[in-house]
């Protein structure tokens, strides 16, 4: 969980060039079984080979505007892959903010 709560703020900074502390964000761990996870955010190919329950992570922030920030990973451990990570902004899908890695939809 540190991981992801580290990577999100560090994303929120080179987003929006804003400093943000972990008390300034909400996170939590779920499960979910397939028929759950919304295929817009996380493609049935990711999903598929994925046993049940699905185990994500998500970490989101709401700026002074009124902006909506969210960091949603899903853990691949069981197949021995990365996660599969989304960014989203208002609930809409935005590029990675990290450009050295492929955490993009």
């Amino acid at each position: 969980m540190m991981e992801e709560l580290q990577r999100f703020i560090e994303g929120i900074n080179k987003l929006i060039g804003r400093t943000i502390s972990i008390d300034q964000v909400g996170y939590e761990s779920l499960l979910f079984e397939k028929e759950e996870v919304d295929e817009r955010l996380i493609p049935k190919a990711i999903l598929a080979p994925l046993p049940e329950p699905i185990k994500t992570t998500s970490v989101d922030y709401t700026d002074a505007e009124g902006n909506y920030y969210l960091y949603l990973s899903v853990s691949r451990e069981e197949n021995r892959l990365p996660p599969d990570k989304v960014w989203l902004l208002n609930g809409e899908l935005i590029q990675d903010i990290f450009e050295d890695c492929d955490d993009v939809h």
